[in-house]
């Protein structure tokens, strides 16, 4: 499978982008190389970068979040590849407004598994597409942050940001 990947600057680091025929398949901080290798493999198997076939979109709309603009990702084609109950969290995470939270046990029960919170905390950690999916809203029950593939302080600034613009 030919994957293009591209990185754009933000107040975090950069942000790595991986997208195919158009659609985004993964966006990962930099830093996390190995675990946006290992879940690209584990997706797709045999894999590799291409280059000249950058896209002007998905920069755009990643500088268009760290803006202020947390609708920025609101409709870009995902490639997500999970198993069914990962994609089924998946989808339950858009569904988190900017500027909220929810957690483990939320998400559980909105997907009608209401004893799988654990579940929910392994598919959102295996989350590829990290902000246009987002993972970063889900907390634990008692309201501790929990974690976050990306480091904690990632998800606090996140947080942060999301309710300075809404």
């Amino acid at each position: 499978m030919e994957l293009v990947r591209e990185s754009v600057d933000t107040p975090l680091g950069k942000v790595l982008l991986v997208t195919s025929q158009e659609k985004l398949c993964s966006l990962e901080f930099e830093g996390f190389e190995e675990r946006l290798n290992r879940l690209l493999t584990k997706r797709f198997g045999v894999y590799r970068f291409v280059t000249g076939m950058e896209s002007t979109e998905m920069p755009s709309r990643v500088a268009a979040y760290f803006a202020g603009d947390l609708s920025a990702f609101s409709g870009v084609p995902l490639l997500m590849q999970g198993s069914p109950f990962q994609e089924k969290v998946w989808r339950a995470l858009g569904a988190i407004a900017p500027g909220t939270t929810c957690s483990y046990k939320d998400i559980a029960i909105s997907i009608h598994a209401p004893k799988a919170s654990r579940a929910v905390g392994g598919a959102n950690g295996l989350n590829p597409i990290a902000l246009a999916v987002p993972c970063h809203r889900v907390i634990g029950a008692s309201g501790t942050l929990g974690g976050y593939a990306g480091g904690l302080s990632k998800k606090r600034w996140l947080l942060s940001h999301e309710r300075k613009w809404t």
